[in-house]
């Protein structure tokens, strides 16, 4: 019969299809031994059915109460045949069925994962990867979410809890083109700086085009990611640093932040470029965006500054419009701006 590789040493039975004959196999080899054992006890030593069943049963699982009435010699042999090939037999099924449900298994993750599409990169299955993937699932995204971790353990917890997985080294070109990287919405590098950065880096040249978000924990790293190519850099200290300093002097420009981020829970948050120089110098009371499209305009940014949008804002051809709405709405509103 042929065999497959899973991994280091470790070999399975590729014919999937032939487990149940197996299983059925051992249950018969087991059956004959029980019915066989029980005549034979009943026959060499003239016990009743229920006590010869009893004394096989005791033999074969080896439960060891002791024997239900002293044996002959004969009887002594019989129980030797019956724990050599009860016990044999045992060993032999678990040692060919629990490899072929592991290779069932990973079979399995296998066809998910080039079924992948759209989906969400998290490499690491760290605090904040686990906080993140909380945070898709709660938006019905858990079946697009990918765990990249090179500990075979985080794998398996990863799995456990009902998310994709796949053990490797997120900054490994072979590992992220099995993730589909081509074909990912976003991806997030939430492991140490260096590895972030390789990550961010291998990610930016195999998909150009993938949007990644990557964590730095000091300030030469967050330059350093940003180098390589990450479209934002989250630093837990930097960013508590600046919303405590806010909340100091500022504290409903911290509250703002909160309800922005209420908002886009609620609905989706997207900045679109002003294309059309036909409405270049409009006021934003006169785009009337929001009557025609349903999106509301939250900020407008304008020379890399951000500009609070009022009704007497003229907007200009460039203008990148931050605006909250439905999938719909936003796409109504790229449709008014974009040439």
């Amino acid at each position: 019969m042929k065999k497959r590789q899973i991994s280091e040493g470790t070999k399975i039975n590729p014919d999937q299809g032939g487990l149940k004959n197996l299983l059925l196999r051992i249950v018969t080899i087991l059956l004959v031994l029980i019915a066989g054992g029980t005549a034979g006890y009943m026959i060499l030593e003239g016990w009743t059915v229920l006590d010869s069943l009893y004394m096989v049963i005791l033999t074969i699982t080896t439960t060891g109460y002791g024997e239900v009435w002293p044996l002959s010699t004969q009887g002594r042999i019989l129980s030797i045949f019956l724990m050599i090939t009860g016990i044999g037999t045992v060993f032999y099924g678990l040692n060919v069925i629990i490899p072929t449900l592991v290779g069932r298994r990973i079979e399995r993750w296998k066809r998910m994962l080039k079924e992948l599409n759209d989906h969400y990169i998290i490499c690491g299955f760290t605090d904040i990867g686990q906080r993140i993937s909380d945070e898709l699932s709660d938006r019905n995204e858990k079946d697009k979410i990918l765990f990249v971790d090179p500990d075979g353990d985080n794998v398996s917890l990863a799995r456990e809890k009902g998310y994709q997985a796949l053990q490797g080294q997120p900054s490994d070109e072979s590992t992220l083109r099995e993730a589909r990287i081509g074909r990912a919405r976003s991806l997030v590098a939430t492991m140490d700086d260096s590895e972030n950065a390789f990550s961010v880096m291998v990610a930016k040249d195999l998909n150009p085009d993938i949007y990644v978000v990557a964590l730095s924990h000091s300030a030469s790293a967050s330059k350093n990611i940003r180098r390589a190519g990450a479209d934002y850099v989250l630093s837990p200290y930097m960013d508590t640093a600046k919303k405590a300093s806010l909340l100091l002097h500022n504290p409903i420009a911290a509250d703002l932040t909160e309800v922005i981020s209420e908002i886009a829970e609620v609905g989706m948050m997207q900045k679109i470029s002003l294309e059309k120089p036909a409405l270049s110098g409009q006021t934003l009371k006169e785009l009337d965006l929001g009557a025609k499209t349903g999106a509301l305009i939250i900020a407008v940014e304008r020379e890399g500054k951000i500009i609070p949008p009022n009704p007497g804002l003229k907007v200009q051809a460039g203008d990148g419009l931050y605006l909250v709405g439905s999938e719909e709405e936003l796409s109504s509103a790229g449709v008014i701006l974009i040439d």
